[in-house]
C-alpha cells in the first residue's frame, strides 16, 4: 500500500516540477498562432506523443526482465 503513496507523490511532483525538465506542450510541431487579438495553442505532437504511450503501456505491462 505504501508503494501506491510513492507512486502518486512521484506523479504529483512531476505534474508540478515536471515542465522544467520535460518538454510536453512545447514540442516542435504543436500550432501557435499569436496575433494582436489573441493567441491560439493547439499541442497537436503532445497529443500524439500522450496517446502513443497510453497505446503502449498495457502492451509493457507484463514484459519483465
Amino acid at each position: 500500500m505504501t508503494s501506491i503513496g510513492i507512486l502518486l507523490v512521484v506523479v504529483g511532483l512531476l505534474m508540478e516540477f515536471g515542465g522544467k525538465f520535460l518538454p510536453l506542450g512545447h514540442l516542435p510541431g504543436d500550432i501557435h498562432i499569436t496575433s494582436e487579438h489573441g493567441s491560439f495553442y493547439f499541442p497537436i505532437v503532445t497529443c500524439v506523443v500522450e496517446r502513443t504511450a497510453e497505446f503502449l503501456r498495457p502492451l509493457t505491462a507484463n514484459f519483465s526482465l
